[in-house]
């Protein structure tokens, strides 16, 4: 899970990875955030007092759906929360939209051709340059259809 150092006095957004789990000896020393607070300070100066932070957990999943400038935006207007939940429930109308345009397929069951373009390079969305096709995000993640293939998949792999 990602993290967020938020200073709302010098209204930066540094984003950090997940802290260390327990079992690694260097969990007691979280390297990523004082070097984070280190280079904040030396770039802005004056006492940490100063500097009202926040340290905001974020779905790396999450995190990566979102643009930058817009985190940083709905940071600064104090409704971080809410815009997660904003994007969240958008991709999630989007691809209830797609479901309802392609007559609601299934996978596997009846006579049901499947979705046309589930997980097409037309319903990719975020950075897809640079990144195996395996990794990219789609609007089909967020559909109904999904967790039909899902449950196809663990079934042929005889898990569920």
């Amino acid at each position: 899970m990602a993290r967020l150092l938020i200073c709302n006095t010098c209204k930066t957004v540094d984003k950090l990875p997940d802290y260390a789990s327990e079992n690694d000896p260097e969990a007691k020393h979280d390297h990523h955030l004082r070097d984070a607070i280190d280079l904040h300070m030396r770039k802005f100066g004056g006492p940490v007092e100063r500097h009202k932070a926040n340290l905001y957990n974020v779905d790396d999943s999450e995190l990566a759906l979102i643009d930058s400038s817009r985190l940083e935006q709905a940071v600064h207007d104090g409704r971080l929360e809410n815009f997660l939940k904003e994007e969240r429930e958008n991709f999630k109308r989007d691809a209830l939209q797609c479901y309802e345009l392609h007559n609601r397929p299934t996978y596997g069951i009846g006579y049901a051709a499947g979705c046309p373009d589930y997980k097409s390079e037309n319903r990719a969305f975020g950075r897809t340059k640079g990144i195996p096709k395996e990794q990219w995000n789609y609007i089909c993640d967020f559909c109904p259809y999904n967790s039909y293939v899902e449950h196809a998949q663990r079934k042929k792999a005889g898990i569920g």
